[in-house]
Protein backbone atom coordinates (compact mmCIF):
# COMPACT_ATOMS: atom_id res chain seq x y z
CA UNK A 1 0.00 0.00 0.00
CA UNK A 2 1.83 3.17 -1.15
CA UNK A 3 0.24 6.13 1.09
CA UNK A 4 0.31 9.89 0.15
CA UNK A 5 0.17 13.19 2.32
CA UNK A 6 -3.14 14.92 2.69
CA UNK A 7 -3.97 16.87 0.12
CA UNK A 8 -6.70 19.82 -0.18
CA UNK A 9 -9.66 20.24 -2.21
CA UNK A 10 -11.40 23.76 -2.14
CA UNK A 11 -14.96 24.50 -3.64
CA UNK A 12 -16.32 27.89 -2.75
CA UNK A 13 -14.80 28.74 -0.11
CA UNK A 14 -14.87 25.39 1.21
CA UNK A 15 -11.77 22.80 2.26
CA UNK A 16 -12.08 19.50 2.52
CA UNK A 17 -9.18 17.01 3.32
CA UNK A 18 -8.36 13.92 1.65
CA UNK A 19 -5.40 11.10 1.80
CA UNK A 20 -4.83 8.56 -1.12
CA UNK A 21 -4.28 4.55 0.02
CA UNK A 22 -3.51 3.21 -3.17
CA UNK A 23 -3.16 -0.62 -3.61
CA UNK A 24 0.81 -1.98 -4.34
CA UNK A 25 -0.52 -4.18 -6.95
CA UNK A 26 -3.23 -4.23 -9.58
CA UNK A 27 -6.65 -2.28 -8.86
CA UNK A 28 -9.29 -5.07 -8.14
CA UNK A 29 -12.23 -3.01 -6.99
CA UNK A 30 -13.32 0.37 -7.47
CA UNK A 31 -12.11 3.22 -5.31
CA UNK A 32 -13.46 2.90 -1.98
CA UNK A 33 -14.03 6.82 -0.22
CA UNK A 34 -14.50 6.26 3.53
CA UNK A 35 -15.93 9.15 5.37
CA UNK A 36 -14.40 8.64 9.32
CA UNK A 37 -17.05 9.76 11.82
CA UNK A 38 -16.71 12.20 14.63
CA UNK A 39 -14.70 9.34 16.72
CA UNK A 40 -13.09 7.84 13.94
CA UNK A 41 -9.41 8.77 13.69
CA UNK A 42 -6.79 7.36 10.68
CA UNK A 43 -5.01 5.88 13.47
CA UNK A 44 -7.74 3.47 15.07
CA UNK A 45 -9.37 2.98 11.68
CA UNK A 46 -5.79 2.03 10.28
CA UNK A 47 -6.43 -1.65 10.89
CA UNK A 48 -9.52 -1.14 8.02
CA UNK A 49 -7.87 0.90 5.50
CA UNK A 50 -4.86 -1.40 4.99
CA UNK A 51 -7.25 -4.47 4.77
CA UNK A 52 -9.29 -2.64 2.08
CA UNK A 53 -6.80 -0.86 0.18
CA UNK A 54 -5.40 -4.19 -0.78
CA UNK A 55 -8.19 -4.36 -3.38
CA UNK A 56 -9.05 -0.57 -3.75
CA UNK A 57 -7.82 2.47 -3.85
CA UNK A 58 -8.85 3.85 -0.54
CA UNK A 59 -9.66 7.82 -0.33
CA UNK A 60 -9.74 8.70 3.14
CA UNK A 61 -11.79 12.06 2.74
CA UNK A 62 -12.26 14.76 6.18
CA UNK A 63 -14.99 16.67 5.49
CA UNK A 64 -15.70 19.98 7.32
CA UNK A 65 -15.83 19.56 10.83
CA UNK A 66 -13.96 16.51 10.64
CA UNK A 67 -11.09 15.04 12.00
CA UNK A 68 -8.18 17.26 11.54
CA UNK A 69 -10.38 19.70 9.09
CA UNK A 70 -11.35 22.39 11.40
CA UNK A 71 -13.47 23.70 8.65
CA UNK A 72 -16.88 25.24 10.19
CA UNK A 73 -18.94 22.28 10.42
CA UNK A 74 -22.08 22.10 7.52
CA UNK A 75 -25.38 20.64 7.77
CA UNK A 76 -25.57 17.19 6.40
CA UNK A 77 -27.41 17.98 3.14
CA UNK A 78 -24.90 20.92 2.28
CA UNK A 79 -22.22 18.60 2.97
CA UNK A 80 -23.02 15.93 0.27
CA UNK A 81 -23.39 19.18 -1.86
CA UNK A 82 -19.06 19.44 -1.23
CA UNK A 83 -19.17 15.74 -1.58
CA UNK A 84 -20.53 15.59 -4.80
CA UNK A 85 -18.46 17.97 -6.37
CA UNK A 86 -15.22 16.25 -4.87
CA UNK A 87 -16.30 13.06 -6.93
CA UNK A 88 -16.83 15.57 -9.81
CA UNK A 89 -13.08 16.62 -9.70
CA UNK A 90 -12.00 13.18 -8.88
CA UNK A 91 -13.42 11.58 -11.60
CA UNK A 92 -15.24 9.25 -8.93
CA UNK A 93 -18.37 8.35 -10.66
CA UNK A 94 -19.22 4.85 -9.51
CA UNK A 95 -17.00 4.28 -6.78
CA UNK A 96 -17.99 3.20 -3.29
CA UNK A 97 -18.56 5.04 -0.35
CA UNK A 98 -18.15 3.76 3.26
CA UNK A 99 -19.30 6.00 6.46
CA UNK A 100 -18.96 5.79 10.07
CA UNK A 101 -20.53 6.92 12.94
CA UNK A 102 -22.07 10.75 12.92
CA UNK A 103 -20.99 10.56 9.13
CA UNK A 104 -23.49 8.35 7.70
CA UNK A 105 -25.92 11.01 7.76
CA UNK A 106 -24.18 12.93 5.02
CA UNK A 107 -23.13 10.10 3.02
CA UNK A 108 -27.36 8.92 3.37
CA UNK A 109 -28.21 12.07 1.93
CA UNK A 110 -24.93 11.82 -0.85
CA UNK A 111 -26.43 8.91 -2.00
CA UNK A 112 -30.08 9.83 -1.85
CA UNK A 113 -29.71 13.38 -3.77
CA UNK A 114 -26.85 11.93 -6.35
CA UNK A 115 -27.90 7.92 -6.63
CA UNK A 116 -25.92 8.27 -10.01
CA UNK A 117 -22.20 9.16 -8.19
CA UNK A 118 -21.99 6.14 -5.57
CA UNK A 119 -21.57 2.89 -6.96
CA UNK A 120 -22.35 0.92 -3.66
CA UNK A 121 -23.24 2.61 0.11
CA UNK A 122 -21.75 1.21 2.98
CA UNK A 123 -23.03 2.64 6.48
CA UNK A 124 -22.07 1.50 10.25
CA UNK A 125 -23.37 3.51 13.37
CA UNK A 126 -26.14 5.15 11.57
CA UNK A 127 -29.94 6.06 12.66
CA UNK A 128 -33.07 7.38 11.02
CA UNK A 129 -33.76 9.45 13.88
CA UNK A 130 -31.95 9.56 17.06
CA UNK A 131 -33.86 8.04 19.62
CA UNK A 132 -34.90 10.49 22.80
CA UNK A 133 -33.18 8.76 25.37
CA UNK A 134 -30.03 9.17 22.82
CA UNK A 135 -30.42 12.88 22.23
CA UNK A 136 -31.47 13.86 26.03
CA UNK A 137 -27.48 12.05 26.77
CA UNK A 138 -26.29 14.03 24.31
CA UNK A 139 -27.64 17.24 25.04
CA UNK A 140 -26.29 16.53 28.43
CA UNK A 141 -23.22 16.00 27.56
CA UNK A 142 -22.64 18.87 25.56
CA UNK A 143 -23.66 21.01 28.84
CA UNK A 144 -21.10 19.66 30.57
CA UNK A 145 -18.35 20.10 28.09
CA UNK A 146 -19.64 23.74 27.59
CA UNK A 147 -19.43 24.35 31.17
CA UNK A 148 -16.18 22.76 31.50
CA UNK A 149 -16.82 19.51 33.52
CA UNK A 150 -14.63 17.30 31.62
CA UNK A 151 -14.94 13.98 33.83
CA UNK A 152 -18.86 14.26 33.66
CA UNK A 153 -18.45 15.11 29.65
CA UNK A 154 -16.47 12.21 28.97
CA UNK A 155 -18.25 9.56 31.59
CA UNK A 156 -21.33 10.96 29.64
CA UNK A 157 -19.78 9.96 25.93
CA UNK A 158 -18.57 6.99 27.61
CA UNK A 159 -22.13 5.47 28.37
CA UNK A 160 -23.92 6.63 25.20
CA UNK A 161 -20.78 5.27 22.48
CA UNK A 162 -19.67 2.00 24.68
CA UNK A 163 -21.90 -0.92 25.93
CA UNK A 164 -20.40 -0.84 29.82
CA UNK A 165 -23.19 -3.39 31.06
CA UNK A 166 -21.76 -5.60 28.20
CA UNK A 167 -17.90 -5.30 28.66
CA UNK A 168 -17.33 -8.93 29.18
CA UNK A 169 -19.02 -9.83 26.04
CA UNK A 170 -17.39 -7.23 23.74
CA UNK A 171 -14.13 -7.93 22.52
CA UNK A 172 -11.57 -5.70 22.83
CA UNK A 173 -13.59 -3.38 24.76
CA UNK A 174 -10.55 -1.82 26.82
CA UNK A 175 -8.67 -1.25 23.34
CA UNK A 176 -11.81 0.49 21.70
CA UNK A 177 -12.09 2.32 25.49
CA UNK A 178 -8.61 3.69 24.99
CA UNK A 179 -9.32 4.82 21.67
CA UNK A 180 -12.59 6.84 22.44
CA UNK A 181 -10.50 8.36 25.40
CA UNK A 182 -7.46 9.24 23.61
CA UNK A 183 -9.74 11.57 20.98
CA UNK A 184 -12.24 13.11 23.70
CA UNK A 185 -9.15 14.17 25.10
CA UNK A 186 -8.79 16.50 22.18
CA UNK A 187 -12.50 18.25 23.24
CA UNK A 188 -11.27 18.24 26.93
CA UNK A 189 -7.97 19.70 26.35
CA UNK A 190 -8.94 23.05 23.84
CA UNK A 191 -9.10 26.04 26.17
CA UNK A 192 -12.36 27.01 23.86
CA UNK A 193 -14.75 24.15 23.65
CA UNK A 194 -16.41 25.69 20.93
CA UNK A 195 -14.93 23.44 18.27
CA UNK A 196 -16.41 20.29 20.47
CA UNK A 197 -19.69 22.09 21.11
CA UNK A 198 -19.80 22.53 17.29
CA UNK A 199 -19.39 18.70 16.91
CA UNK A 200 -21.19 17.43 19.14
CA UNK A 201 -24.25 19.39 18.45
CA UNK A 202 -24.28 17.34 15.14
CA UNK A 203 -26.03 14.63 17.55
CA UNK A 204 -28.72 16.82 18.57
CA UNK A 205 -29.14 18.93 15.25
CA UNK A 206 -29.36 16.69 12.30
CA UNK A 207 -32.05 15.49 10.34
CA UNK A 208 -34.28 12.45 9.80
CA UNK A 209 -33.18 10.76 6.87
CA UNK A 210 -35.70 10.06 3.78
CA UNK A 211 -37.14 7.27 2.61
CA UNK A 212 -35.89 5.83 -1.04
CA UNK A 213 -31.87 5.52 -1.49
CA UNK A 214 -32.16 3.71 -5.24
CA UNK A 215 -27.57 2.41 -4.30
CA UNK A 216 -27.21 -0.36 -3.43
CA UNK A 217 -26.31 -0.53 0.49
CA UNK A 218 -25.05 -2.40 3.55
CA UNK A 219 -25.42 -1.49 7.29
CA UNK A 220 -23.12 -2.81 9.85
CA UNK A 221 -24.33 -2.66 13.12
CA UNK A 222 -22.63 -3.72 16.79
CA UNK A 223 -24.51 -6.53 18.42
CA UNK A 224 -24.41 -4.53 21.70
CA UNK A 225 -24.48 -0.62 20.29
CA UNK A 226 -26.16 1.45 22.95
CA UNK A 227 -25.94 4.82 20.69
CA UNK A 228 -27.19 3.62 17.01
CA UNK A 229 -28.87 -0.30 17.85
CA UNK A 230 -29.16 -2.86 15.85
CA UNK A 231 -33.08 -1.88 15.73
CA UNK A 232 -31.88 2.03 14.31
CA UNK A 233 -29.77 -0.01 11.63
CA UNK A 234 -32.88 -1.87 10.65
CA UNK A 235 -35.16 0.91 10.08
CA UNK A 236 -32.38 3.10 7.70
CA UNK A 237 -32.35 -0.51 5.98
CA UNK A 238 -36.20 -0.39 5.44
CA UNK A 239 -35.45 2.93 4.12
CA UNK A 240 -33.61 1.66 1.22
CA UNK A 241 -34.91 0.04 -1.93
CA UNK A 242 -31.67 -2.47 -1.70
CA UNK A 243 -30.32 -3.26 1.38
CA UNK A 244 -28.67 -5.82 3.81
CA UNK A 245 -28.02 -5.56 7.31
CA UNK A 246 -24.83 -7.16 8.95
CA UNK A 247 -24.91 -7.99 12.44
CA UNK A 248 -20.85 -8.19 14.18
CA UNK A 249 -21.40 -10.26 17.16
CA UNK A 250 -19.42 -9.00 20.42
CA UNK A 251 -19.33 -5.38 19.70
CA UNK A 252 -20.25 -2.13 20.19
CA UNK A 253 -20.98 1.07 18.20
CA UNK A 254 -17.21 1.02 17.64
CA UNK A 255 -17.26 -2.45 16.23
CA UNK A 256 -14.43 -1.56 13.22
CA UNK A 257 -12.10 -1.10 15.87
CA UNK A 258 -12.79 -4.29 18.41
CA UNK A 259 -13.42 -6.51 15.29
CA UNK A 260 -11.26 -4.88 12.40
CA UNK A 261 -10.97 -7.86 10.36
CA UNK A 262 -14.73 -8.73 10.49
CA UNK A 263 -15.40 -5.48 9.61
CA UNK A 264 -13.67 -5.69 6.31
CA UNK A 265 -14.17 -8.92 5.07
CA UNK A 266 -17.75 -7.80 5.69
CA UNK A 267 -17.26 -4.56 3.85
CA UNK A 268 -15.31 -6.49 1.23
CA UNK A 269 -17.75 -9.33 0.59
CA UNK A 270 -20.45 -7.06 -0.33
CA UNK A 271 -18.53 -4.94 -2.53
CA UNK A 272 -17.21 -7.68 -4.43
CA UNK A 273 -20.79 -9.65 -4.67
CA UNK A 274 -23.09 -6.95 -3.95
CA UNK A 275 -23.94 -9.32 -0.27
CA UNK A 276 -22.34 -10.55 2.29
CA UNK A 277 -20.90 -14.01 2.84
CA UNK A 278 -21.64 -16.29 5.98
CA UNK A 279 -18.67 -15.74 8.53
CA UNK A 280 -17.88 -16.49 11.97
CA UNK A 281 -19.25 -13.99 14.33
CA UNK A 282 -21.36 -11.87 11.82
CA UNK A 283 -24.97 -12.59 11.00
CA UNK A 284 -26.37 -10.85 7.86
CA UNK A 285 -29.94 -9.99 7.52
CA UNK A 286 -32.43 -8.95 4.92
CA UNK A 287 -34.73 -5.32 5.07
CA UNK A 288 -37.31 -7.51 5.39
CA UNK A 289 -36.76 -8.97 8.61
CA UNK A 290 -35.51 -8.68 12.19
CA UNK A 291 -35.08 -11.49 14.40
CA UNK A 292 -36.10 -10.84 17.89
CA UNK A 293 -32.17 -11.10 19.22
CA UNK A 294 -31.95 -7.66 17.11
CA UNK A 295 -34.37 -5.68 19.31
CA UNK A 296 -31.21 -4.02 21.71
CA UNK A 297 -32.41 -4.65 25.29
CA UNK A 298 -30.89 -3.98 28.39
CA UNK A 299 -31.18 -5.52 31.94
CA UNK A 300 -33.68 -3.06 34.57
CA UNK A 301 -33.76 -4.24 37.88
CA UNK A 302 -37.49 -3.80 38.73
CA UNK A 303 -37.26 -1.82 42.13
CA UNK A 304 -40.41 -0.61 43.07
CA UNK A 305 -38.58 1.76 45.69
CA UNK A 306 -40.08 4.81 46.76
CA UNK A 307 -37.39 7.87 46.38
CA UNK A 308 -37.42 11.49 46.19
CA UNK A 309 -37.36 13.79 43.37
CA UNK A 310 -35.33 17.01 44.30
CA UNK A 311 -35.42 20.47 42.37
CA UNK A 312 -34.48 24.16 42.72
CA UNK A 313 -38.59 24.57 42.79
CA UNK A 314 -39.04 23.51 46.31
CA UNK A 315 -39.29 20.47 48.45
CA UNK A 316 -38.55 16.81 47.52
CA UNK A 317 -40.96 14.93 45.68
CA UNK A 318 -41.62 11.32 46.43
CA UNK A 319 -42.36 8.99 43.93
CA UNK A 320 -42.23 5.19 42.99
CA UNK A 321 -39.09 3.89 41.10
CA UNK A 322 -40.81 1.30 38.95
CA UNK A 323 -37.42 0.00 37.18
CA UNK A 324 -33.68 0.89 37.03
CA UNK A 325 -30.50 0.48 35.14
CA UNK A 326 -27.16 1.84 35.13
CA UNK A 327 -28.13 4.14 32.01
CA UNK A 328 -32.01 5.21 33.54
CA UNK A 329 -34.93 4.73 34.90
CA UNK A 330 -38.67 4.56 34.82
CA UNK A 331 -40.58 6.47 37.54
CA UNK A 332 -44.30 7.02 38.60
CA UNK A 333 -45.30 9.75 41.18
CA UNK A 334 -48.58 11.07 41.44
CA UNK A 335 -47.22 14.80 41.57
CA UNK A 336 -46.72 15.24 37.79
CA UNK A 337 -48.28 18.77 37.63
CA UNK A 338 -45.70 19.75 39.99
CA UNK A 339 -43.64 22.58 38.67
CA UNK A 340 -40.35 20.65 39.28
CA UNK A 341 -41.10 18.58 36.48
CA UNK A 342 -40.66 21.52 34.04
CA UNK A 343 -37.15 21.79 35.09
CA UNK A 344 -34.90 19.89 32.51
CA UNK A 345 -32.39 18.55 35.01
CA UNK A 346 -33.34 17.03 38.68
CA UNK A 347 -32.07 14.79 41.51
CA UNK A 348 -33.20 11.42 41.93
CA UNK A 349 -32.37 10.47 45.88
CA UNK A 350 -32.68 7.00 46.95
CA UNK A 351 -31.71 4.86 50.17
CA UNK A 352 -30.97 1.74 50.60
CA UNK A 353 -30.24 -1.09 53.36
CA UNK A 354 -26.72 -0.39 53.09
CA UNK A 355 -26.37 2.82 50.93
CA UNK A 356 -28.14 6.26 52.45
CA UNK A 357 -29.03 9.18 50.04
CA UNK A 358 -27.73 7.57 47.19
CA UNK A 359 -27.92 10.49 44.19
CA UNK A 360 -28.23 10.53 40.60
CA UNK A 361 -28.66 13.27 38.09
CA UNK A 362 -31.38 12.93 35.40
CA UNK A 363 -33.25 14.82 32.90
CA UNK A 364 -36.81 12.97 31.39
CA UNK A 365 -37.55 12.39 27.97
CA UNK A 366 -40.79 11.32 28.57
CA UNK A 367 -44.30 11.57 30.02
CA UNK A 368 -46.94 9.48 30.28
CA UNK A 369 -49.61 10.03 32.73
CA UNK A 370 -47.21 9.98 35.81
CA UNK A 371 -44.73 7.59 34.12
CA UNK A 372 -41.67 9.51 33.58
CA UNK A 373 -38.55 7.86 31.68
CA UNK A 374 -35.06 9.53 32.35
CA UNK A 375 -31.74 9.50 31.60
CA UNK A 376 -28.40 9.86 34.00
CA UNK A 377 -25.86 12.13 33.55
CA UNK A 378 -23.08 10.49 35.71
CA UNK A 379 -20.46 12.61 37.12
CA UNK A 380 -18.09 10.17 37.19
CA UNK A 381 -17.00 6.35 36.11
CA UNK A 382 -16.62 5.89 40.10
CA UNK A 383 -20.53 6.97 40.28
CA UNK A 384 -21.34 4.50 37.19
CA UNK A 385 -19.60 1.57 38.83
CA UNK A 386 -21.48 2.20 42.17
CA UNK A 387 -25.22 2.19 40.85
CA UNK A 388 -24.20 -0.81 38.64
CA UNK A 389 -22.76 -2.62 41.97
CA UNK A 390 -25.90 -1.32 43.84
CA UNK A 391 -27.84 -2.82 41.28
CA UNK A 392 -26.18 -6.06 41.51
CA UNK A 393 -26.97 -6.46 45.35
CA UNK A 394 -30.35 -5.50 44.93
CA UNK A 395 -30.64 -8.28 42.35
CA UNK A 396 -29.13 -10.84 44.37
CA UNK A 397 -30.51 -9.39 48.27
CA UNK A 398 -34.25 -9.43 46.57
CA UNK A 399 -36.62 -12.66 45.76
CA UNK A 400 -38.12 -10.10 43.11
CA UNK A 401 -38.59 -11.07 40.03
CA UNK A 402 -36.64 -9.30 36.75
CA UNK A 403 -37.28 -9.38 33.11
CA UNK A 404 -35.67 -7.46 30.29
CA UNK A 405 -37.59 -4.54 29.00
CA UNK A 406 -36.70 -2.21 26.32
CA UNK A 407 -34.81 0.64 26.89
Amino acid sequence: MVQNTKKVFIYRGIKVLYQDFIPSGDRKLKPLVVLPGHLHTEKNIMSMITALSKFSPVILVEMPGWGENSSHALNDVDSADILAKFFEERGLRGANLLALGDSTAMAYFFAYMYPRWPGKLVLSGVAARLRDAVRTLFKGNVEALANGKQESFITGMHSGILNHSKRTQIQNYQLAKESLYETLKVETANEDPENGINRLNRYLTRDDLPDGVKVPTLLIAGEYDPYTSVHDHFLVARRCESAHLAVISGTDHLCVIQKPNEFSMTVLSFLVKGSVSPMAGVRVHDSNEIPGYLRQIYPRVHLDEIGFIESKSGAPIPINIKDMNIYGCQLFTLFSKHRAFNETRLTLRLTTSDVEDFKLDLSFFSQNRGTFKGVFHHTSMDLLESLETMLERFQQENTKKHSLISA
